[in-house]
């Protein structure tokens, strides 16, 4: 190995080839070369060195057979290669770690690190990114502009799929069936809806039994409750109608009942009533005067070890603007009453405006977050995300306040019976989750979407349907076990320094953000034993994703 003065001889790992003479000879700067033993001659040995590849560095080397080579590096480094006939290295594998990290910088909104990352022949750059991966499972066209709320429905709460898509526009109501190969076809004439007026909420209020909120009417809809059937063909519909001169604004649906704000054309108080499914119509169960215009409204079941407690709560947001959580009974008992006026420079981070008018807090939507704690979300219009601890006596504590970005916060629970995860759709959409018993919260990797659903369907468990601003309509898959977005562009080189331009340093458009990367070139077998220094210009079209 010393006989060609530009050769590597700092070897960092080596092994036997199994049931050979032969010797592989990993060098500290990635280099591979083969040793062969010859057989003996005059009591004597001869050696015969051969160059056969390239890797990262190594640290120790196996053998697995007499073709297949395994070496690990720093920092658990790793790469397979096959020994090909002539004594060539090809890479099959490679996981190359982040280590050594030599320099990082973020681009603008903090969200987004560009790393100089490995060394030698695995030395990168990796853009690294908190975000949540989402995969594409299905995609429209742009056949749904204008639709301002999706939900999809199933008939009862322990079938595994939904079936039903039911898209909100302006003026109209759309229904589309969803088979099991997620084929989408149009249900709306046989679905019983009401099809000529805007959905203002929907969902199952029991078993094959659905419930279409309007303004002026809420209409409930059975179905056959054979499970095996797919068939959404309406059975009956009973229709139940506000008094004349009132409106429905503001409505909320679950644990078998329905919750609405009246609005009366004359000086009289906004009401809230209940309903409740009785004698095969909706019946009012419970009543109360309002203090304030509602904003938002939602309806969560409790459980202690798995058992439902007696009544469910009622959550409000409030115009004053305040939150109120009352109980499900007759004359729906007020629990607790949050105001938050008070969300001034005082309470809200640095980072916050120095204050707020009473309408920009307005609460848009609330839910409950079932985690080991009791939590009530609340998104309002202003970006802002407040999130309550509930204490066993129903009342609101430890409130922590995270901005979102400047739309109003659209907060959709993914499941109705497993509320331990939530979407929060704002300036792009969001995930709370629980991760190892915090309450954790990342962007997802999608464009920004305008109304999201949970869906089930064959081959697409647990992911979201989701219509774009363009109206296109996406089926995403959700992974939130490694909430991170990595990219490379492998430079084969050793990356030193790293540098973001701004959009204003540079003249053209195309090339933003532009990074400079400082790199320390390798020894190779045919150069001479010198460093020199390049100078790289990299575009975020440059990096491929990594996985």
């Amino acid at each position: 190995l010393c006989e060609n003065e530009s050769a590597p001889t700092i070897v960092s790992s080596w092994n036997w080839c199994p049931d050979t003479s032969q010797i592989i000879l990993g060098m500290e700067n990635g280099h591979v070369f083969s040793v062969s033993i010859n057989d003996e001659i005059d009591s004597a040995f001869s050696l015969a060195s051969k160059y056969v590849g390239l890797t990262f560095p190594s640290l120790s080397m196996a053998i697995l057979r007499d073709d297949l080579v395994f070496m690990t590096g720093q920092a658990s480094d790793w790469t397979l290669c096959a020994m090909l006939p002539g004594s060539k290295l090809e890479i099959l594998d490679e996981v190359p770690n982040l280590s050594p990290l030599t320099d990082f910088c973020f681009n603008g909104d903090g969200r987004e690190m560009f790393a100089c990352t490995g060394m030698s022949h695995s030395g990168c750059v990796r853009s690294i990114r908190r975000e949540i991966p989402t995969e594409l499972i299905s995609s429209s066209s742009k056949d749904f502009v204008g639709c301002m709320n999706i939900t999809a429905l199933k008939k009862s709460k322990s079938m595994p799929y939904h079936s039903l898509l039911v898209m909100s526009f302006m003026n109209s109501t759309g229904v589309l069936g969803l088979a099991d190969d997620m084929r989408l076809t149009d249900a709306s004439s046989s679905s019983g809806f009401i099809l000529d007026r805007q959905t203002i909420l929907c969902g199952r209020i029991e078993d094959g039994v659905f419930v279409q909120v309007c303004s002026d009417v809420i209409r409930t809809i059975s179905y056959s409750k054979d499970h095996a059937s797919n068939d959404f063909t309406a059975l009956r519909t009973s229709d139940w109608c506000c008094d004349n001169g009132c409106a429905i604004r503001i409505a909320a649906v679950g644990c078998g009942y329905v919750a609405i704000e009246l609005k009366s054309d004359s000086d009289q108080p906004f009401r809230a009533l209940t309903l409740k499914l009785q004698n095969g119509g909706l019946q009012v169960v419970g009543c109360a005067v309002l203090s304030h215009e509602l904003s938002c409204a939602s309806i969560s079941e409790l459980y202690t070890d798995g058992q439902s407690l007696p009544e469910p709560l009622l959550f409000f947001g409030t115009y004053h603007p305040g939150i109120e959580v009352r109980r499900m009974n007759e004359d729906l008992t007020v629990l607790c009453v949050a105001s938050i006026h008070n969300l001034t420079a005082s309470t809200l981070p640095s980072d916050f405006h120095s204050s707020y008018p009473s309408s920009a807090v307005v609460p848009e939507s609330i839910c409950l977050l079932e985690l080991r704690e009791l939590y009530v979300l609340v998104g309002t219009r202003d970006g802002t995300l407040l999130r309550y601890r509930l204490t066993p006596e129903h009342r609101l504590a430890n409130l922590i306040i995270r901005q979102l970005g400047s739309q109003p916060v659209r907060l959709t629970p993914l499941e109705s019976t497993d509320a331990s995860r939530v979407i929060a759709n704002c300036d792009m959409p969001w995930l709370i989750y629980d991760l190892e018993g915090s309450v954790v919260l990342h962007p997802l990797d999608f464009s920004p979407v305008f109304s999201v659903s949970p869906l089930n369907c064959r081959g697409a468990e647990g992911s979201i349907a989701a219509v774009s601003d363009d109206g296109s309509l996406h089926i995403l898959g959700l992974d939130s076990r490694f909430p991170y977005r990595i990219r490379k562009h492998y430079l084969r080189d050793t990356p030193r320094r790293i540098l973001l331009h701004t959009p204003e340093a540079m003249h053209s458009e195309d090339i933003l953000p532009i990074l400079v990367v400082s790199t320390t070139k390798p020894l190779t077998v045919e150069e001479p034993k010198t460093f020199r220094s390049d100078l790289r210009f990299l575009s975020p079209a440059d990096f491929s994703e990594y996985g």
